[in-house]
């Protein structure tokens, strides 16, 4: 288990571009930000060679760990804009939580915050899901990609306990991209790159049981996601100027225009 000192995202309040310090980073948030788990911790990672076998989050420890050598996704620190990033295959790569840590739960509202470079071409219809924590079924927040219309699309995924609602954002979800989910208490709304948010009414019900990142939380892990994954963040409700800063933060640090 790594060791993280008392204050856990000093690691982000030193990140600098090109010498000077950054305006803002996810860990102005204060207690906005519930939890994250970033590739630029080093502190954060298990490697064996350059396989991840470990990830934990930096605010709570909460490690998301793969047993398994040949189903770990790859560690690289250049793999993602010329930064850290997880390559995960898309077969069979994944890392699962037993619990979910200090992440929101039943009808809790949050944010999840995704920056990741979604590879999966349009020809593959497949749903696959970047991420995905609560309990099997409908009792799970989701980050996943369809194709729609032809077209690759990010959503957010939301269980009432009964049937899984998703709400689609805008554009084209292939590249490198930042995708915000937005789970109410009532709703569920999905916005890619900073665009408008797409919102589709729900009552959450959501579980305790894991965190999955790659594929789905049921018990088996299912529909993986094949990109390279920079960071998750999970914050409460933000405000439109600190939607506007993580957007702008996210975005540069992958070079998204």
């Amino acid at each position: 288990m790594p060791s993280f000192s008392d204050d856990p995202f000093q690691y982000l309040r030193r990140q600098s571009r090109r010498g000077a310090m950054r305006s803002f980073v996810p860990a102005d948030l204060d207690t906005l930000l519930i939890d994250a788990w970033d590739a630029e911790s080093s502190a954060s990672l298990t490697l064996v060679g350059s396989n991840v076998s470990q990830w934990s989050s930096i605010k709570g420890a909460t490690p998301a760990v793969q047993a398994t050598d040949a189903n770990r996704p790859v560690y690289s620190a250049t793999s993602f804009n010329g930064r850290p990033g997880l390559t995960f295959d898309g077969v069979n790569d994944s890392l699962t939580s037993t619990g979910v840590g200090l992440l929101p739960t039943g009808a809790s509202p949050g944010e999840i915050w995704v920056l990741a470079d979604q590879t999966t071409l349009v020809a593959d219809t497949a749903t696959r899901f970047l991420l995905a924590y609560g309990a099997n079924g409908a009792f799970q927040r989701q980050v996943l990609r369809s194709v729609i219309s032809g077209a690759n699309v990010a959503q957010g995924g939301y269980g009432d306990g009964t049937t899984q609602v998703v709400s689609p954002a805008s554009g084209d979800f292939s590249g490198k991209s930042v995708v915000r989910t937005i789970f109410g208490a009532a709703s569920v709304g999905a916005s890619l790159n900073g665009g408008s948010v797409n919102t589709v009414a729900v009552t959450p019900n959501t579980g305790t049981e894991r965190i999955r990142f790659g594929a789905r939380a049921n018990t088996a892990a299912s529909a993986y996601s094949q990109m390279v994954l920079a960071g998750v963040w999970f914050t409460g409700p933000l405000s439109d100027a600190q939607t506007a800063q993580m957007t702008a933060y996210l975005k540069d640090r992958g070079g998204i225009a």
